[in-house]
């Protein structure tokens, strides 16, 4: 009996334990319940007030001037331009400030019939003069680097201006007035007369670098006063206003644009802070403010991001995983145009303090050391680009063309290309001076950007790929500001240089010539120039016959392969992270170059 007792007492222990689990597994079960159907309170921080978080910062507003994607996302937001992209589609296009245009049946001449009543943010009304004045403006100003040869060229046959001897007065009438007669404007309209058919056109003219400026207001700026033909003067002094010093621009950090948002401070090195204009001519945006902070600390920006005091961010992709699956955070993604690349400088500066003794004796290098082609080709075949993609961007594309992206037109899957390679770069080491730079050795330095983890993750895989071939070349990296880095680079200090881009339209010609046309935006700053490049970029863009157009850039991809004055390390895919409450998607087209705030609100 006394263990028939112990039995049952054991039985109702057991029954108590079970049904104790039992109340608790079904408690927890209704709280998760509860949990998922229960209405979540959101807390949405500064509420009408959009706050952006990205690295670097502006150098300055100049809508012509610059090319930094920092300060081409404001332009866009501030600026308009006569047409804009048509949603998603990046070859297809909308009126913006122009509401309709004709093209003549040789596609000589371009006809914008430009809206009536659009407002600057100076209260003055938009007219086709304005327009006219801006165009002509980016192509007299011409900075080196940016991208007024887009317009230049097909409007005057000129690649750029600033090849022109400024001190021929004769020369530089000419070309004056050749600008003046291919842009012109009417009570109405703006007409464009080019020298070719030109088929990329409309797809120019949505870049933030031809945005409508007031001419009253830039003029009362002490900018270029404009072309006058009724004062002859006006043509021989445009030059003064060419390839200015940044310092010396007459509106450096302010604006006057017609778009939906006006700027109302510049704080250096801090924030920028836009206003809603509410006079804009296609209604006020929701938001009421845009605040773009400048942080250069990534975990200060993913920080700022979770707990919501920064509603987007811009993220490198070497920081992709670290906020994917954050609560309250989503991202879109696109198949981008964005190529990351590097390219050689063939003459630096011997004034540099990159370049070591500035000789090939082991404790430098020379300046024109990136001009002997195997040398370019050692470092080509020396790097290691897939472990560049896995360590530095979360895409695994890799182009096999070297102007040309996945995607565009002309594409050449089977282009020659450079791949890793150890034992090609040694044969290229030793052959490059006769075998004096493999016994010798070099040294030299790469300084890269605060804040931009792509280009030190490179640069440190270059580091280490080239060092492990032979232990007497050494390559020091060094950290800049970007202040700094600016200066060396416009001092041509610069011994490899890398940097992302998008292309400015949805054609080849644009990388063509920006990385191989002698007189393109990089072979001017690296020194590099072939002939028969330049005929074949040349004969590339006045080429209306795919089929040949396909052979001319399928011969110019096996040239630059082999003179390999630069090389594309990656085409990427990108995320844009910002809080679920930020309603709208800003980056629905590939060619954007930052948020475009028109539209967006913010809710729980």
């Amino acid at each position: 009996m006394a263990s028939m007792k112990s039995y049952n007492k054991g039985i109702t222990k057991i029954q108590t334990i079970i049904l104790l689990i039992v109340v608790l597994v079904a408690c927890g079960v209704g709280y998760f319940i509860y949990l998922q159907l229960a209405p979540k309170p959101t807390v949405v921080k500064y509420p009408g007030v959009i706050v952006y978080v990205r690295p670097g910062e502006p150098l300055s507003f100049d809508p012509a001037y610059e090319t930094w994607y920092g300060v081409r996302e404001i332009v866009q937001n501030v600026y308009e331009t006569l047409v804009f992209y048509d949603g998603a589609s990046a070859d297809k296009f909308i009126p913006l400030l122009a509401e309709s245009w004709y093209v003549s049946p040789d596609g000589l001449t371009w006809v914008f019939k430009i809206r009536q009543g659009i407002k600057f943010h100076n209260g003055e009304i938009l007219k086709p003069e304005d327009i006219e004045y801006s165009l002509e403006r980016c192509i007299i100003q011409d900075r080196a680097g940016a991208r007024a040869f887009l317009l230049t060229y097909p409007l005057t046959g000129i690649p750029t201006v600033r090849a022109v001897n400024f001190s021929d007065i004769d020369k530089v009438r000419e070309v004056g007035m050749t600008i003046d007669n291919a842009i012109e404007s009417n009570a109405t309209h703006v007409i464009l007369h080019l020298k070719f058919p030109y088929p990329p056109l409309l797809s120019v003219l949505c870049q933030s670098w031809f945005s409508a400026m007031n001419k009253k207001w830039c003029v009362e700026k002490g900018d270029w006063p404009g072309f006058n033909k009724s004062d002859p003067t006006t043509y021989e002094t445009w030059p003064r206003w060419n390839n200015p010093r940044r310092e010396n621009l007459p509106h450096r950090f302010e604006m006057c644009g017609t778009g939906p948002f006006m700027l109302e401070s510049y704080t250096p090195a801090t924030q920028t802070v836009l206003k809603r204009f509410n006079d804009y001519w296609r209604g006020p945006a929701k938001i009421e403010r845009i605040i773009i902070e400048y942080v250069q600390e990534w975990s200060t920006m993913k920080l700022m991001l979770q707990t919501g005091d920064a509603d987007m961010i811009l993220a490198s992709a070497a920081h992709y995983a670290e906020l994917t699956g954050m609560e309250g955070v989503t991202y879109y993604e696109l198949q981008s145009p964005l190529i990351w690349y590097i390219q050689f400088n063939f003459a630096v500066s011997p004034d540099s303090p990159f370049i070591g003794s500035g000789k090939l004796d082991g404790n430098g290098i020379p300046p024109d050391f990136f001009a002997n082609p195997d040398v370019r080709k050692a470092f080509a075949y020396a790097i290691n680009y897939d472990r560049i993609v896995k360590e530095a961007f979360s895409s695994k594309l890799r182009p096999s063309n070297h102007f040309n992206l996945i995607g565009l037109p002309y594409y050449w899957e089977d282009a020659p290309k450079y791949t890793y390679d150890p034992d090609k770069a040694v044969y290229y080491f030793k052959k490059a001076y006769n075998g004096t730079l493999w016994n010798v050795g070099f040294k030299f330095t790469l300084f890269y950007t605060a804040g931009w983890p792509e280009v030190r993750t490179t640069f440190s895989e270059i580091k280490k790929s080239i060092e492990a071939l032979n232990p007497k070349f050494q390559i020091e990296l060094r950290e800049v500001e970007l202040a700094a880095s600016v200066q060396y680079f416009t001092a041509n200090q610069w011994v490899i240089e890398m940097d992302g881009r998008k292309p400015d339209m949805a054609d080849p010609h644009n990388h063509a010539y920006m990385f191989y046309h002698s007189t393109g935006t990089w072979p001017l700053y690296q020194h590099y120039s072939n002939p028969e490049v330049d005929e074949l970029v040349d004969r590339g863009l006045k080429t209306m016959d795919p089929s040949e157009r396909a052979k001319i850039y399928k011969r110019l991809s096996e040239l630059v392969f082999e003179d390999c004055p630069s090389i594309v390390v990656v085409q990427v895919t990108e995320r844009w992270y910002q809080r679920t409450w930020v309603k709208g998607n800003p980056y629905y087209n590939p060619m954007f170059v930052g948020p475009f705030f028109y539209g967006l609100e913010k809710g729980g």
